[in-house]
């Protein structure tokens, strides 16, 4: 069982549903026009994947992108 494995493989109920934001963080930055682009999660993602059971609710996702988006255009505003 190797390093990646070992911390993901036990996930389940919450501590699973927060690879929801990674996830859906990879799937738009692979969009043919992403609202933004996160070449690190999509690394990550790929990663753990293979150990993480099921898909997740592409519902679920669509608001965590939007999200993820307001955010992302929010923050540099703050420095």
């Amino acid at each position: 069982m190797n390093h990646i494995e070992q911390k993901t493989s036990h996930l389940v109920g919450v501590e699973e549903s927060m690879l929801i934001t990674l996830a859906a963080r990879a799937q738009e930055s692979k969009e043919k026009k992403p609202l933004f682009k996160d070449s690190m999660a999509e690394e990550i993602y790929s990663k753990v994947r293979p150990y993480i059971k099921g898909d997740f609710d592409y519902r679920a996702m669509i608001g965590t992108i939007v999200r993820c988006a307001t955010f992302d255009e929010c923050i540099p505003s703050l420095y």
